[in-house]
């Protein structure tokens, strides 16, 4: 059986949005103290152990009613994912469904979603309930007729790896202007100053990610990958205050010729945020 609706998220996200277009209702009992990440605590606990929530204050502040959001993001792009993928698995009768959330246990097993039908086809409830998160290793499994597979977003592994030879593009403007909240304290009544000190951390991220190719970290943008480069620029500890953003083009004229173009920087906790969908990267540079 084929998931034949397209939808726009694993869950509701926002009071606006229709129940209708999110694939899942994640029950929980407000009366009982229960909040809307509760169905996904479970996850997190049976999952080997990681950073769920962010370090930073000013992102603390932004998700203040959420525990995890880093893993409720992750979840949802996982899904969106595997939706377009085509690898949410039924059972014969299409009454159940699963996926592969792409995390494991501590002891390497598989955690899979398993979601009930809603067979009632009037009012705006949403198509499935989740029913539980389950190792791969779960009874429950013996009635899929296949084990779900993994999201995958690596097409062309040179994708992953950051090309000196290239030209790189850097759209100033729109990075300074439009995303001057995101830059060290002491730029922002600066702009000049911002310029020059990027332009410097951009040719030194490069020097450094020929040396270590490792220091450039692949995340997941609409339906490609792009690179993170690390700048430093300010921080005395000689880590990396933002992140810039590579996406690699192709020259409208020339199908062989590529370059890459930057339009945005992020900061630590949303570079975190944007690589974790691929993979728990481990580097020295990118913690949440």
């Amino acid at each position: 059986m084929q998931n034949k609706p397209k939808y726009a998220s694993l869950y509701r996200r926002c009071n606006d949005q229709e129940y209708k277009s999110a694939f899942a209702f994640f029950y929980f009992d407000n009366k009982s103290g229960e909040t809307w990440e509760t169905p996904f605590k479970k996850l997190a606990e049976l999952a080997d152990d990681e950073p769920w929530n962010f370090s930073t204050e000013n992102l603390r502040n932004k998700y203040k009613n959420q525990d995890i959001p880093i893993l409720t993001n992750y979840l949802n792009y996982t899904f969106m994912r595997l939706q377009d993928e085509g690898k949410i698995v039924f059972n014969e009768e299409g009454s159940w469904a699963c996926f592969n959330t792409g995390l494991q246990t501590k002891y390497g097993n598989d955690i899979f979603a398993t979601f009930s039908r809603n067979f009632n086809e009037t009012g705006d409830a949403c198509d499935w309930y989740f029913q539980d998160f389950i190792k791969s290793n779960d009874d429950k499994m013996k009635y899929y007729p296949k084990s779900p597979e993994l999201a995958e977003y690596i097409l062309n592994p040179s994708d992953l790896i950051f090309d000196y030879k290239l030209e790189l593009e850097i759209n100033y403007e729109h990075i300074i202007e439009d995303n001057i909240d995101r830059f060290p304290a002491e730029f922002k009544r600066n702009p000049l100053l911002i310029r020059n000190t990027l332009y410097g951390a951009v040719e030194a991220a490069i020097k450094m990610i020929r040396r270590n190719y490792h220091f450039s970290v692949p995340i997941w943008h609409k339906d490609k990958i792009q690179l993170l480069m690390p700048l430093i620029m300010i921080n005395p500890d000689n880590k990396p205050d933002l992140a810039i953003v590579l996406d690699r083009q192709t020259a409208f004229d020339n199908e062989q010729q590529s370059f890459y173009i930057a339009r945005t920087v992020l900061t630590m906790d949303q570079s975190y945020m944007n690589a974790r969908l691929i993979a728990c990267t481990g580097k020295e540079w990118l913690k949440p």
